[in-house]
């Protein structure tokens, strides 16, 4: 249960996130609610496991160990009561507003970490904080590579495709028409 709660929440959020950005599965990931359901569930599975050892099928009632069947269905019903607790916020933590409530905070506590500004305190020279192969792994890592080797494969030089003049001509609006 645990699981495809959990997969299906990730879905959602992966889809959510295409909205508001990667904080969303961040915030999610390492929040603490989702720690404790996910530990609730795995604990309760654990703990129940472990008591369907002891329970054989030919007991008799007496021999049953009650207290031990009695914790798991007292886990089980808190495992459904975190599970809708956990449903809520994570319903919650996908709208737009509590989303920039959290940058916003996320934010302003970013910004008490910073060191006060010093009016006449010196900035950095740019090489001072550019490592000093900065070039040299520009030029190692492709950048500006791609727009070559397709001028390679074409037989000419970078550029695009459709020549200037070719430009598609889409018909006016009414709203175009007017302005004009």
């Amino acid at each position: 249960m645990s699981s495809v709660v959990f997969s299906i929440t990730i879905v959602a959020l992966s889809l959510a996130a295409g909205q508001f950005g990667s904080r969303l599965i961040r915030i999610y990931l390492t929040s603490v609610r989702t720690k404790l359901a996910l530990g609730l569930f795995t604990m309760t599975i654990a703990y129940c496991l472990l008591g369907l050892c002891y329970v054989e099928q030919d007991m008799s009632p007496a021999q049953v160990p009650q207290v031990a069947v009695t914790l798991a269905a007292a886990l089980a019903m808190s495992c459904v009561f975190a599970l809708l607790l956990f449903l809520h916020f994570v319903a919650r933590s996908m709208i737009a507003d509590e989303v920039i409530r959290r940058s916003a905070s996320e934010l302003e506590k970013s910004i008490e970490a910073m060191p006060p500004f010093e009016p006449g305190a010196v900035e950095p020279e740019p090489a001072e904080v550019l490592p000093a192969d900065f070039d040299n792994a520009r030029e190692r890592s492709g950048a500006g590579a791609a727009r070559s080797r397709g001028a390679h494969r074409r037989g000419g030089t970078a550029r695009s495709r459709r020549s200037p003049g070719s430009r598609r001509h889409l018909p006016r609006s009414r709203c175009d028409a007017g302005a004009s």
